[in-house]
């Protein structure tokens, strides 16, 4: 039986201490502030507000500034994880059989599972809820220990659930008996966890995979996933290798590449990963280094193809062990657009990733394989998607690593990462040289179109470069 319970919303005044500087990696770079102290173990978006679940209760916010705590006498607390699926959001705590389910984030139903369950995760693929979880067993006096199976709940309405084959692990090999992260590729779904431990199914409901009784995953790798996205073309999965952040891509969910390992920093010789988020153009990790007792130093990596990452933002926070959060999910994050969100111990932090750059060539927008990019204030693009669009013709000699263009009578010769650019022979110093990124040759376009004799305009404000021949 269903039982709702009243509604009194408190309205917090938050005193908090904002960043005075935002920071950026580049000119395209995510830039981030922090605008709350307030930390949560999850939040999701409906599109109008944020409803954040934490140890203490439920919180909502239109500005990710001001929240407004949700408050009953009979609420259910210790909440970890919160979900949006475009009707209804459904919050699970970590440990037991109850869960909650609100079409506003402020009006709450209660509803059960049926038998405790230890939840890491909760997806929603477009029509069905899954649950990813971990048998338990209840001790003497009632409090529950983590058993050794993982189970996978599927529900098309968050009430009614269906369990998925039940997948045995061994007791005593530690991160492999849970997965944390699930994701779906429209026609697979994969989870990923400790110890390079993965799953997969077909349907949801059967799933195959998992660690060995050595403790070695079939996958072939030994990093603790934390996290799997799908972004359209391959899975990416993240998560520490003895104290280094690494990311792995996979086409099957099988067999999977190393395309990242985060180096040994200084200030930072012990790193973990903790999240990661994909906008569909940025890929944004979140991560913490256990240093100096209580105070940690959390920081974001952010990358544009999940191989190359730069570390975008840092900042220091204390310990909230002993203030009611569960270490476990101490860092997570959402993508909303161009912005990210991360929320946990060290408050609530937005990440604002400016518009892509257009290019507009005689009133007709430009299209790229790969996107333009600000460096150094200028606008540099691939190079031979701008030489052809401006009618000329380009050979790239890969022994000198130079670029030769030619247009009527102009003939242009550029060199990576020189200064020095030679038109029809003569030779000029320029600001943006030539740079190959990620394997593809990035050109400076002001000068291009102008040497090739058009006229260029640059809109600041929308980043828009037009071009008139």
């Amino acid at each position: 039986m269903k039982k709702v319970f009243g509604l009194f919303i408190l309205t917090c005044v938050l005193f908090f201490s904002l960043f005075d500087v935002s920071y950026a990696s580049s000119d395209d770079g995510i830039v981030w502030k922090k605008t709350s102290d307030m930390y949560f173990n999850n939040v999701a978006f409906d599109g109008q507000q944020y409803v954040g679940v934490s140890k203490k209760g439920i919180y909502t916010s239109t500005d990710l500034v001001t929240w407004e705590y949700v408050r009953s006498g009979d609420i259910y607390l210790g909440l970890t994880d919160i979900n949006w699926n475009g009707k209804q959001f459904i919050a699970f705590a970590n440990w037991g059989d109850t869960y909650i389910i609100s079409p506003d984030g402020k009006t709450w139903t209660y509803e059960k599972l049926d038998a405790n369950y230890m939840i890491f995760d909760i997806f929603w693929d477009g029509q069905k809820y899954f649950l990813l979880g971990q048998s338990t067993i209840k001790l003497p006096g009632g409090y529950l220990q983590n058993g050794d199976k993982i189970t996978i709940l599927s529900s098309f309405d968050g009430i009614t659930w269906t369990k998925g084959t039940v997948i045995n692990t061994v007791k005593g090999l530690g991160m492999d008996k849970w997965q944390d992260s699930i994701a779906y590729n429209g026609n697979m779904y994969l989870t990923v966890g400790g110890e390079g431990a993965t799953t997969r199914s077909l349907d949801g409901v059967n799933w195959t995979g998992n660690a060995n009784k050595y403790g070695t995953a079939d996958s072939g790798i030994d990093c603790n996933f934390g996290k799997v996205i799908w972004n359209g073309s391959d899975f990416v999965a993240a998560g520490t290798t003895y104290y280094r952040v690494e990311v792995f891509r996979s086409k099957d969910g099988i067999k999977w590449n190393k395309v990242y390992k985060m180096s040994e920093l200084p200030e930072m010789p012990h790193t973990f990963f903790t999240n990661m988020a994909f906008n569909g153009s940025k890929y944004v990790i979140a991560g913490k280094s256990f240093e100096r007792g209580d105070i940690h130093t959390g920081f974001m990596l952010e990358s544009s193809d999940s191989e190359n990452w730069t570390k975008s933002f840092q900042y220091q926070y204390v310990d909230l062990k002993d203030q009611g959060i569960n270490r476990h999910y101490s860092a997570r994050m959402i993508s909303n657009g161009n912005k990210f969100i991360l929320f946990g111990e060290g408050g609530v932090f937005l990440g604002e990733a400016p518009a892509p750059i257009q290019v507009i060539l005689n009133g007709n927008s430009l299209s790229f394989d790969v996107n333009p990019r600000m460096i150094n204030e200028r606008v540099m693009v691939p190079m031979r998607a701008i030489f052809e669009a401006l009618g000329a013709t380009v050979e790239w000699d890969n022994s000198t690593n130079t670029v030769t263009a030619r247009k009527d009578s102009i003939v242009l010769n550029l060199q990576k990462d020189s200064a020095i650019v030679k038109i029809n022979g003569n030779p000029i110093t320029i600001d943006a040289p030539v740079q190959v990124i990620n394997g593809r040759t990035f050109v400076p376009i002001r000068y291009i179109a102008e040497w090739l004799g058009a006229k260029v305009d640059w809109d600041t404000t929308n980043r828009i470069v037009t071009i008139n021949q």
